[in-house]
């Protein structure tokens, strides 16, 4: 009786705890891009992709480890409702879904066949060998492009934006961390010396010498790391990295006169 009971009782934990995981990660990184701890998802190409295949790929994983028995035909089962429950779920961001759908679809997928063929009964050395490897060199490639991505590599130039159509500028680029209520985006692109003191006065900026640290923390690779050494800075007269001020746009603005390009941190308050 006790192992009947705790064979079903790991019966009703494979699903739960398997469909857990995939809503965990998709709460965390939401409340990630809302307070800015990650890039909001939508603004890097890929990464929906990527955290839809490795969460349904630990998912799938987890839940057919739990079950009792029938460990391929539970995971298959969980690779094909987890789909289902995002689009359940997602039925009303049918754009959303669709997006997922192909990371989701391949990480179960790929766990399934991972399931099938550890549970083999005439499973080899050599096999679990063939298992260790793809599974290493598939989480080390996942994890590479995932931190490329999240850092914005390889990088497209975007529209600019309408602040800035009325000026010289080229090859603007744009990251948005977060976003939800307000929002932080940075932007770069490259202007000459007087376009960047006209768009200072039309702006109504301030020129400053005081850059601090919080202005190169962790970005876009194709942030400045420092300051550069012949630089102008400008910056609205309430914008601060300490307190949040008032709704609105505010700007803070670097310019690297060497290369001629310009690099904007910009919070826009609702």
């Amino acid at each position: 009786m006790q192992q009947q009971t705790k064979t079903i009782i790991r019966w009703i934990l494979a699903p739960i705890i398997g469909y857990g995981i995939a809503f965990i990660v998709a709460v965390g990184f939401v409340f990630g891009s809302i307070f800015g701890v990650i890039p909001m998802l939508d603004s890097v190409n890929g990464l929906f992709l990527i955290l839809a295949f490795a969460s349904t790929f630990a998912s799938v994983i987890v839940g057919s480890l739990i079950a009792p028995s029938h460990k391929t035909q539970t995971a298959l089962a969980l690779s094909l409702g987890l789909p289902l429950v995002s689009f359940l779920i997602n039925r009303d961001f049918q754009s959303m879904f669709w997006v997922n759908a192909g990371g989701m679809v391949a990480g179960g997928l790929f766990a399934t066949l991972l399931t099938w063929l550890w549970t083999k009964p005439n499973r080899t050395q050599q096999t679990h060998k063939v298992i260790v490897i793809v599974c290493t060199l598939v989480f080390v490639a996942g994890g590479g492009i995932l931190f490329a991505r999240l850092m914005d590599y390889p990088a497209k130039p975007d529209s600019t934006p309408g602040t800035l159509s009325w000026y010289p500028v080229s090859a603007f680029y744009s990251y948005r961390l977060a976003g939800f209520i307000d929002e932080t985006n940075f932007w770069r692109f490259e202007a000459n010396k007087e376009t960047i003191q006209k768009i200072a006065v039309d702006s109504r900026f301030e020129q400053t010498t005081d850059v601090p640290d919080d202005f190169f923390y962790y970005r876009p690779y194709w942030w400045p790391k420092k300051l550069p050494q012949n630089y102008l800075a400008f910056k609205s007269p309430e914008f601060s990295f300490d307190v949040r001020p008032g709704d609105g746009d505010y700007y803070f603005l670097v310019y690297d006169q060497d290369l001629q390009r310009a690099y904007v941190w910009v919070d826009d308050n609702f």
